[in-house]
């Protein structure tokens, strides 16, 4: 080691800084020690001790600063020492404490609404570029044995990174995004090494900071759009059997947020998967009941996606739910679309998409209601069809049954005509005087098996109106088979074949895709709907009865073309 040049001025308060850290190492103070290697600018301003460090050590020679961190904390963890070293000779020593607080203004974390492109930017990208190899040091130093004393700063500095890299690029406006990229690299390096951890028995060990770490990653992740990594992360959480410990080993915060984080991912899924709703539903609803009530911004961030999955799964919300703090607004958007879905109202469906499409797309929900709908919508149109023909038919007369001789003699099941369903369909999408409703760069139409949003005034046809009833049958909303030759759907008769959308969801859910966290998330099978907010409304005609069975009997269906 190269002999200490001579300092230029004194070094004392340096030498007293360093020994506070030797002293927190040696008492295993995690916390303390995070508490002294502060790392924001607006900690810092209130700080005049941290103030005067960074004074003093202006004039120091980066040699004289290595020599005085081994002196004072010796060799036996050179990994923390580095760290310390890189965070006083080069961190500290190049950030503008004053500067980054002036120019951005005072407070934590401040928005960028009010900073301009200007000085305040550059001060920021070099903070964000001193704290990303800073937290590259942490990391190193956090992959040593001793490395469980350094959960508090990691974590801490992972937290402030990210924010950090987020508010960068929305003030850049760069489409790439790399200050958000970059701290995904740096945080993920640093989460991989929490879940290596080998510690055993009751002490999680570094792992303690697991949750922590990838509720950074999903933060991160979904800011740049790649959602489809959150499946990684959350796929090696389950390898290293944390999900378990989640209600009894972590922090309810962390709890929360994971879970809110899942149900958006479950939500994204359900975009092709519509299955995934009922795992979203159970999530979100997990994090909407963790989350105190004294955090309405939060609880309104997770209504805002708890009230889409519910309502798609076909749980009605409660005029008591609505009627809390932090769904102040959700009513106006929300309610009306569960009233034109129990009636099968395209066209009222696609007025109440268009009335609030500016909110919905901001807040990311508008496609998942585009493409999750019209299951719902054509199953209440089939229904109100049928009961339409039911009541219209002159009491004592029964359908004619027409499966052959003898037949006529029994009961017939009930039937769905094709032909009125097409009718109707026909005669609600016809064409109006007023201009077609349209949406401003409307996505293309997604695909069931046969049921499509369609737009208004199209002519449907028989073919189109089989594969609307073939895609019910197979969303396991209704129950029967297509008899091609009499142009009928013969129902079930128990409930009249038609299925309520949550039992539907869940007979999907079990015959196709198995969802879930595999950490007991608590959401359960029916446990969700009897908690308070959810009144007892379901997204169904009134005097719908629940369908029963998963078996759909394709016993008369031909051939199509035949």
């Amino acid at each position: 080691m190269a002999p200490s040049p001579a300092p230029t001025s004194s070094s004392s308060l340096l030498t007293e800084f360093l020994t506070t850290l030797s002293t927190a190492r040696a008492t295993k103070n995690a916390q303390f020690l995070s508490n002294i290697l502060l790392l924001s600018p607006y900690d810092m301003i209130h700080n005049p001790l941290m103030l005067h460090l960074q004074s003093e050590i202006m004039p120091l020679s980066p040699a004289y600063v290595e020599n005085k961190c081994y002196e004072v904390l010796g060799e036996d963890w050179t990994a923390f020492t580095d760290l310390v070293i890189s965070y006083v000779a080069t961190y500290l020593r190049a950030l503008d404490i004053v500067g980054i607080v002036e120019s951005v203004g005072m407070g934590e974390m401040p928005a960028m609404g009010g900073m301009s492109m200007g000085d305040g930017a550059r001060k920021l990208e070099d903070w964000r570029d001193g704290l990303s190899a800073l937290v590259g040091q942490i990391s190193s130093a956090f992959s040593s044995p001793q490395g469980t004393l350094l959960i508090p700063l990691i974590k801490a500095a992972s937290t402030i990174l990210s924010s950090l890299a987020i508010r960068i690029d929305s003030l850049t406006r760069d489409p790439r995004q790399p200050a958000a990229n970059d701290a995904s690299r740096v945080v993920l390096r640093a989460f991989n090494i929490a879940l290596g951890d080998r510690t055993t028995g009751n002490s999680l060990g570094k792992k303690e900071a697991a949750f922590h770490l990838a509720n950074v990653l999903f933060k991160l992740y979904f800011k740049l759009d790649q959602i489809r990594l959150c499946p990684t992360i959350h796929t090696n959480l389950l390898q290293s059997a944390l999900p378990p410990l989640l209600p009894t080993h972590f922090p309810k915060s962390q709890h929360c947020t994971y879970k809110y984080y899942l149900g958006r991912h479950h939500l994204f899924t359900a975009l092709t998967t519509p299955a995934a709703l009922l795992p979203a539903f159970s999530e979100l609803q997990s994090a909407y009941t963790l989350c105190p009530l004294q955090c309405g911004s939060q609880r309104r961030k997770i209504l805002t996606y708890l009230l889409p999955a519910a309502i798609l799964i076909g749980k009605a919300p409660s005029k008591q739910l609505y009627s809390r703090p932090e769904a102040y607004g959700l009513e106006a958007i929300f309610s009306p679309l569960v009233t034109v879905l129990r009636r099968g109202d395209f066209a009222g469906f696609r007025h109440e998409l268009r009335c609030n499409a500016p909110w919905l797309k901001k807040v990311g929900i508008y496609l998942l209601l585009w493409s999750c709908s019209p299951e719902i919508l054509w199953q209440a149109l089939a229904r109100r069809t049928f009961m339409i023909v039911r009541e219209l038919r002159p009491p004592g007369i029964v359908p004619p049954n027409g499966f052959g001789a003898g037949a006529s003699a029994k009961t017939p099941p009930p039937q769905l005509s094709l032909v009125a369903l097409m009718t109707v369909a026909n005669f609600l999408h016809r064409p109006t005087t007023a201009a077609p409703l349209s949406f401003p760069h409307q996505p293309p139409p997604p695909t069931m098996a046969g049921a499509t949003m369609f737009s208004e005034g199209d002519e449907f046809t028989l073919d189109d109106i089989e594969g609307v009833v073939l895609d019910l049958l197979d969303q396991g909303m209704l129950k029967g088979y297509i008899a091609r030759q009499q142009k009928v759907v013969v129902l079930k008769r128990e409930g009249w074949g038609f299925v309520g959308v949550e039992e539907a969801r869940k007979w999907k859910a079990n015959n196709f895709v198995a969802y879930g966290d595999g950490g007991g998330s608590g959401g359960g099978d029916d446990g969700a709907g009897v908690l308070l907010g959810w009144g007892g409304g379901k997204i169904k005609l009134p005097g719908m009865r629940a369908g029963g069975g998963g078996v759909v009997r394709l016993s008369g269906v031909k051939a199509i073309g035949s």
